[in-house]
């Protein structure tokens, strides 16, 4: 069951409805890690395609899994067009964590960056052309089309009237958060916007599944240590 609202007696808003999810699941992954078993090193685990996303929910206890499956319902609810591309990003293990050398005075290089790489069949020879995209979650951004087609989208007349219409007990409720220093889906997003006028894209929602409910969807993403120079150029090399 999700927790209410870091202890107060409102109801979550949608942003805040969607960090609970987000918590609950990576709890649930966290608990069940904790419970199973360590594998022996000295047997083999078998083929590494094997250990799909499927495969990965199939190991929760039953109760679990009912669990797990009755979030993802309720995101899939709210995300009816990105959740099962997101899925699907991680099922196939196209997301990259990127990480930077740490320096002390640049606390940019913790910040979690990744890259994405699809790869879209052409129609006359069925050949692939790989499509790579940046998804930076602190800045709430991804350099793929939809994703700048949503953030124009939400600029229209409609989204301002919405704004307009926000309520104050909502954004006073999505401050207390960062004032906290807590992660809210929506990043750095200003407090007073709603789950409505979020863009979002099928490579953002990935990205936050594998960042926030890592004992679950970790698993599928591989990290890159690379240099500032080698993480510019494959940023140069994006659509």
């Amino acid at each position: 069951m999700i927790e209410e609202s870091e202890g107060s007696s409102q109801l979550p808003t949608s942003r805040e409805l969607v960090t609970l999810i987000l918590r609950r699941l990576s709890r649930i992954g966290g608990e069940v890690r904790l419970a199973a078993p360590q594998s022996d090193p000295s047997i083999d685990q078998g083929d590494e395609s094997e250990d799909n996303l499927s495969n990965v929910l199939k190991e929760l206890p039953e109760a679990a899994l009912e669990e797990v499956k009755s979030l993802l319902l309720t995101l899939h609810s709210l995300f009816p067009n990105e959740l099962l591309l997101a899925l699907d990003i991680l099922d196939r293990r196209q997301i990259g964590h990127i990480v930077l050398p740490t320096d002390e005075d640049d606390a940019t290089c913790a910040r979690p960056i990744y890259m994405i790489s699809s790869g879209t069949p052409t129609n006359k020879r069925q050949l692939t052309r790989r499509e790579n995209y940046t998804v930076c979650l602190d800045s709430w951004s991804c350099s793929c089309p939809a994703f700048i087609i949503a953030v124009m989208a939400d600029s229209d007349a409609l989204s301002i009237q919405r704004v307009a219409r926000e309520d104050d007990e909502t954004a006073k409720c999505s401050v207390r958060w960062m004032q906290h220093n807590q992660w809210l889906f929506g990043g750095i997003m200003p407090a007073s916007t709603n789950l409505a006028q979020l863009p979002i894209c099928k490579h953002l929602l990935a990205c936050i599944l594998a960042d926030q409910c890592h004992p679950l969807f970790g698993r599928h993403v591989e990290t890159l240590h690379l240099s500032k120079a080698e993480a510019a150029a494959r940023w140069a090399n994006t659509d």
